[in-house]
């Protein structure tokens, strides 16, 4: 029996890891177009990606966004675990019914709904309207304490 969980498990890593794999040497082609066989091996993209202002625009946005997002979620996840802990049952149930809610609805429909809020408060496309988009898509560590 554990030699079937080590194959099973072998074959989940593969199946994770080989894409990467196979998509990884595409990242040192000299082509525009990323294609196999590889022409030639190059640095050309990972150069582009330093030297290009659109890309270190997005990659900034990306961590701004990623961190506040971070921090938030394990402040508000948190609290929400400390919070449950010590309320009475009956409102516990509602409470964690409202905290599962982004997992039942689906992540584009509440992106966009949120989304649409936003542009309508005169928010849009905004750090803060972001971040708090992504904090309600995402679960956080603390949110998944509470429900143990």
């Amino acid at each position: 029996m554990n030699h079937v969980k080590a194959i099973f498990a072998a074959l989940v890593v593969f199946f994770l890891v080989a894409p990467l794999l196979v998509i990884l040497p595409l990242a040192f082609t000299s082509s525009a177009f990323l294609t196999y066989p590889i022409p030639s091996v190059s640095l050309r993209w990972f150069e582009e990606l330093v030297v290009n202002s659109v890309w270190n625009r997005s990659i900034m946005n990306s961590l701004i966004i990623a961190g506040s997002t971070t921090i938030l979620a394990t402040v508000l996840g948190t609290l929400a675990a400390l919070g449950l802990r010590s309320t009475g049952m009956g409102l516990r149930g509602k409470i964690q019914t409202l905290f599962l809610l982004p997992m039942v609805v689906p992540a584009a429909v509440l992106g966009v709904g949120m989304q649409s809020i936003f542009v309508r408060v005169g928010m849009p496309r905004s750090w803060p309207s972001e971040t708090a988009t992504e904090r309600r898509i995402c679960r956080s560590p603390g949110s998944d304490a509470a429900f143990s």
